[in-house]
């Protein structure tokens, strides 16, 4: 059976999903008007870090799981040819600064 969830900030959940489920696909940025302003990684990040501070539980089962997947992927990214490709990318916004939000939001 399911129950539900009292959380303490639910306005924070709400702006949080708003920013990721919303805002992030909407942000386009013509790459020949402003080439280094990409929002994408803000917008992640700012609902990230809103849906933690709503005070939601994490699911343990999966907590695991991606802790590993991102600890692997901050080990390859350090190691790797191109580190500042691995961890924010040059030509767009890939790599650690999408992957460790996305992971925290799945979980």
């Amino acid at each position: 059976m399911i129950r539900p969830v009292i959380l303490r900030r639910p306005w924070a959940l709400e702006a949080g999903l708003f920013l990721v489920c919303v805002a992030l696909p909407l942000v386009v940025v013509p790459p020949a008007t402003l080439p280094f302003a990409d929002a994408k990684p803000l917008f992640l990040t700012a609902g990230a870090l809103l849906i933690w501070g709503s005070g939601i539980p994490t699911d343990q089962r999966l907590a695991v799981p991606a802790a590993a997947l991102g600890g692997v992927s901050v080990i390859a990214s350090i190691l790797g040819v191109d580190p500042l490709e691995s961890l924010y990318g040059t030509t767009r916004p890939v790599g650690l600064v999408m992957l460790v939000p996305a992971l925290w939001i799945v979980v």
